[in-house]
Parts: C-alpha cells; structure tokens; sequence
C-alpha cells in the first residue's frame, strides 16, 4: 500500500516505468539495427566481400558461385540501403513520438511490419529474378 493506502496506484507507477523502459530500449535497438544494416549495406555496395558464413545475404543461390554471391548481395544492399534509411528516420521519428504521445503499442508494431517488409518482398525478389537471370537450377544439374 502507498501513502494513500491504495495498492494499484504502485502498481501502475511501476507499469508506466516498464512501458517507458521498453520504449527507450525498442527505440535504441531500433536506430542501432538500422545504422548497422545501412553500414553494412554500403560495405557491400562499395566493396568486394568473399562468401561467407557471417554476414550478407545468405541463401543456397547466392553460395552457388562468386558471380551469384556478388549479384545477390549488391542487389540486396542496395534494397536494405534505400529501406534501411527511410526506416531510420521512421523509427527515430516514432522514437520520439512514442515519448511524448505515449504510443508505445504502436512502436513496436510498426517496426515489426517494416522489418517483415525485408523478409516477404526484397528475399524472394532477389531469388526468383537471380535464379532467372543466372539459370540456377540448370547450372546446379550441370555441377552435380
């Protein structure tokens, strides 16, 4: 019980606490992934970087040869760059507005719908055009 014996005004103080912390640490983690994916991006587009295990974009296409590698993930950073940047500026913008205007269900909701943009449009775009462009399945008959 607080001074005024009531139990739920605490408990509320303590939610609104939480709600402000998670909208502080969604809001960080956000810009953070953001400028790493833009950095990254711009690594790619302005440098040859080997196939790899760790970082780019990963698929059983893009692994198939240095040409496919280097197209897929030249294409790819150029999406993630374009995206990337307008999505830093939305989650800065929702950042702050989350702050002052108490959106703090909405934050975390749009940021996932943009994330999802990456993963259901720019990933099978990149595969079906690049499995057309560089005749993938009869390349990968012809290797085995």
């Amino acid at each position: 019980l607080n001074e005024t014996g009531n139990i739920f005004m605490t408990f509320t103080n303590t939610t609104n606490e939480f709600n402000t912390m998670g909208i502080y640490t969604l809001g960080i983690v956000g810009i953070v992934f953001a400028c790493l994916m833009i950095e990254l991006a711009i690594a790619f587009l302005t440098k040859r970087i080997k196939r790899n295990y760790f970082f780019g974009y990963r698929t059983p296409f893009s692994f198939f040869s240095d040409e496919t590698w280097d197209w897929a993930n030249k294409r790819f950073a150029k999406y993630i760059l374009l995206i990337d940047s307008f999505l830093l500026l939305v989650h800065i913008v929702f950042f702050i507005l989350s702050l002052i205007v108490e959106l703090s269900y909405i934050f975390p909701l749009i940021t996932l719908l943009l994330m999802l943009v990456n993963i259901l449009f720019i990933v099978p775009y990149i595969e079906i055009k690049g499995r057309k462009l560089f005749d993938y399945k009869n390349k990968k008959e012809k290797k085995n």
